[in-house]
């Protein structure tokens, strides 16, 4: 075992120490969308056509926090083989070379019957943690699991990767979806893989088109039908009543704080994002300050000064916003709907598309916007584009926190109001049809 440990990524683990300050699903939330994976992982009989469950949903919604309980639970029941979490920051996390030792390792312990096997392939050839990912499915994972005699593995198995959009390559994470649905479609095993990620544009493509994945998985998408805004809501007042209880300055704190408006307005800006959630909380809570002059901060009421309240959640935009290779022309873009969100979706009126009004190409919106998946929503059929996150405004709007992808909204009002004017007169100055 120890030139399997050498290549194991313990981090990735689901109750690894690297993971214990990461979120969790707090109590009495998430309900609904636990017990819809839960029924897919306890179901009896083993359905060919959706042996791989894929959880996506938009950043910062908890996808990860909803993994890591999946884990806990499926644990208990005995379901449980073993878990990736992937971790862009991680340089054992956020590549593909650890993936298939580290659930080997963890069905060796799982299902001690498969250990001697993973042992013999191993001392057999030790280059095997070089070689493709087929390979590595199908010498470290199936055939253990082959050997294991039949009343040990009676019910399904589950393996969780989670974070598949952190690995550090597109064609990377397709290559991994693309590796266990060939393999494992053809045996008749009964193990089950939860995939956990944001809707990004090449995994999106694989789950939509590449064989035969696109025929073997079940979609769960984590959106409003999960009414988040009611879990965020139940959050928040949970943390707010234990600030009230706890704090050093409890007794300064009034019984109302915060009042019902204050807590309908941090929902509404939290656009259904645990991670926006999280992150007030984080910062309003710390003992070394006032909770209520915090949340001031975080309200707008009172200025920052040297505070970074929202640290957290400007890396993730941060990190969002750095993979996009033109983002000029998506700032351009994100301009028109972030200053006047309701104002492009009335340029028919002066007989023209948002691409026009911005001297674009057609489909240059849909390119533009291609990367930002998991915070911008855009429909193909209607050509219509959804900041998914409020907070998202805000962070483009402070030149503090977004730096070199900062908006100037009045420069850029300023400059849409011209190219309306252009766009409305004419030669004898009162309407025409030129295009700005």
């Amino acid at each position: 075992m120890d030139l399997l440990m050498e290549w194991v990524a313990t981090g990735a683990f689901h109750d690894s120490d690297e993971l214990y300050d990461a979120p969790k699903c707090h109590p009495h939330t998430r309900i609904a969308v636990l017990d819809d994976i839960m029924q897919w992982v306890s179901e009896s009989e083993l359905a060919r056509d959706d042996f791989i469950m894929w959880l996506f949903g938009p950043a910062g919604a908890g996808k990860s926090a909803i993994a890591k309980k999946i884990a806990e639970i499926a644990t208990e029941k005995g379901l449980l083989i073993g878990t990736f979490f992937f971790s862009r920051t991680s340089p054992t996390r956020n590549t593909k070379d650890r993936l298939i030792a580290t659930l080997s390792y963890q069905l060796a312990i799982s299902i001690p019957h498969t250990r001697s096997h993973i042992e013999d392939v191993i001392e057999r050839d030790p280059t095997i943690f070089n070689k493709n990912l087929q390979t590595q499915i199908d010498t470290l994972l199936i055939k253990p699991f082959q050997i294991a005699p039949t009343q040990v593995v009676a019910s399904k198995k589950l393996f969780i990767i989670d974070g598949l959009d952190e690995c550090n390559d597109g064609q990377v994470q397709v290559a991994i979806l693309d590796a266990i649905s060939r393999s494992f479609h053809k045996h008749n095993l009964p193990i089950i893989f939860l995939v956990v990620s944001r809707p990004e544009p090449d995994l999106v493509a694989s789950f939509n088109g590449n064989e035969p994945l696109k025929c073997i998985h079940r979609r769960l998408a984590l959106d409003d039908t999960y009414r988040p805004d009611d879990d965020i809501r139940l959050f928040f007042s949970d943390k707010f009543e234990h600030i009230r209880r706890t704090h050093l300055l409890r007794s300064t704190i009034l019984s109302s704080w915060p009042t019902r408006r204050v807590l309908e307005t941090l929902v509404m800006k939290a656009s259904g994002q645990f991670i926006y959630a999280a992150t007030v909380i984080r910062f309003v809570e710390s003992n070394r300050h006032s909770p209520c002059a915090r949340l001031n901060i975080i309200l707008g009421i009172s200025p920052p000064g040297k505070m970074t309240p929202f640290v957290e959640l400007d890396a993730l935009y941060n990190h969002i916003f750095s993979s996009v290779d033109d983002i000029q022309l998506t700032l351009r873009v994100l301009g028109l709907y972030v200053m006047t969100p309701k104002f492009a979706g009335t340029l028919g009126l002066l007989g023209m598309s948002p691409e026009l009004f911005l001297s674009l190409e057609q489909g240059d919106i849909q390119l533009a916007l291609i990367d930002l998946l998991s915070i911008v929503s855009y429909d193909e059929s209607s050509g219509e584009v959804e900041i998914l996150h409020t907070s998202l405004v805000d962070f483009l709007s402070d030149k503090n926190r977004s730096t070199i992808f900062y908006i100037d909204m009045a420069g850029t009002c300023t400059d849409f109001a011209c190219r309306i004017l252009q766009c409305v007169k004419g030669p004898d100055g009162i309407r025409g049809t030129s295009s700005p």
